[in-house]
């Protein structure tokens, strides 16, 4: 899940319960998540400076596309894993 306030995060949800475990924090504005292979991409919007230009300024270019291997990292696991 990308969170505007800076994270992209794991959500696991069991009946009533839910846990967040965040796989990267310190992302301008992450505006959207997918997972391909092994790897999570994630994008940075860097949206405030959309909403509040007057405020943030211009946008840090260029904009980033991250990718976090997360084979180990406590993501997603791969059929080999099972």
């Amino acid at each position: 899940m990308a969170e505007g306030g800076g994270t992209v995060d794991k959500i696991s949800v069991n009946n009533d319960s839910v846990d967040v475990q965040t796989i990267k924090d310190g992302i301008a504005g992450p505006t959207s998540v997918a997972l391909f292979g092994e790897t999570l991409w994630f994008s940075e919007g860097q949206l405030p400076h959309l909403f509040e230009p007057a405020k943030s300024g211009p946008p840090h270019l260029p904009f980033k596309i991250i990718g976090v291997p997360m084979q180990g990292a406590g993501g997603h696991e791969s059929s080999e894993d099972k």
